[in-house]
């Protein structure tokens, strides 16, 4: 408040249009939509122009963008290509006919024995409330088959309910974005 209070109107031309282009940076990034810090809009510039040389950011780097240009704190985990297409090529059910019905895990650790132990545990779970959903874990990845349905998944449900699946930094897509996904990065250029 103290610093509006203090402000005055400038003589000065480049003060004038520096100004007017952070009001119109603000208004744009308002009327599109975005909720920008009270802090402002912080140049992103740099870390696009490394990413244009070949440098990637990492999910911390990511993260941060994200958080500071649209005020949004989301958990962002980071595939490489190579990861990607060893996903891909270790589905434990290539023959689903429905790719939604199948779903990989992303997260940015791998599991450890004891979380194995524990997802096989919500697998039997499920299975003696009827379902017929399967999880597997391979490579490090978990996969799931979800015959009928994520939204019905009683294997889900039972997994949202492990120690620890709510502050995990981890993400789930069906099989049509991984997909996608593969082809967009193995796109040259």
């Amino acid at each position: 408040k103290d610093a509006a209070r203090r402000m005055e109107p400038s003589r000065d031309l480049g003060e004038i249009r520096s100004r007017q282009a952070l009001t119109t940076e603000m208004a744009d990034a308002l009327a599109s939509g975005l909720f920008p810090p009270f802090g402002g809009l912080r140049d992103i510039r740099p870390l696009v122009r490394r990413a244009q040389v070949g440098g990637t950011l990492d999910a911390d780097q990511l993260a941060t963008a994200i958080e500071d240009n649209l005020h949004l704190t989301v958990p962002v985990v980071v595939v490489t290509a190579d990861d990607l297409a060893r996903i891909v090529a270790d589905n434990p059910w290539p023959d689903e006919a429905n790719p939604k019905a199948l779903h990989v895990s992303f997260r940015d650790t791998t599991l450890t024995s004891d979380e194995i132990a524990a997802i096989a545990q919500a697998e039997s779970r499920a299975r003696d409330k009827g379902s017929r959903d399967e999880a597997s874990v391979v490579g490090g990845t978990l996969y799931l088959h979800t015959p009928d349905g994520l939204g019905r998944s009683e294997l889900a449900v039972q997994l949202s309910r492990l120690p620890g699946a709510k502050g995990d930094r981890s993400t789930m897509r069906n099989w049509s974005t991984v997909l996608k996904l593969s082809e967009l990065v193995r796109q040259p250029g």
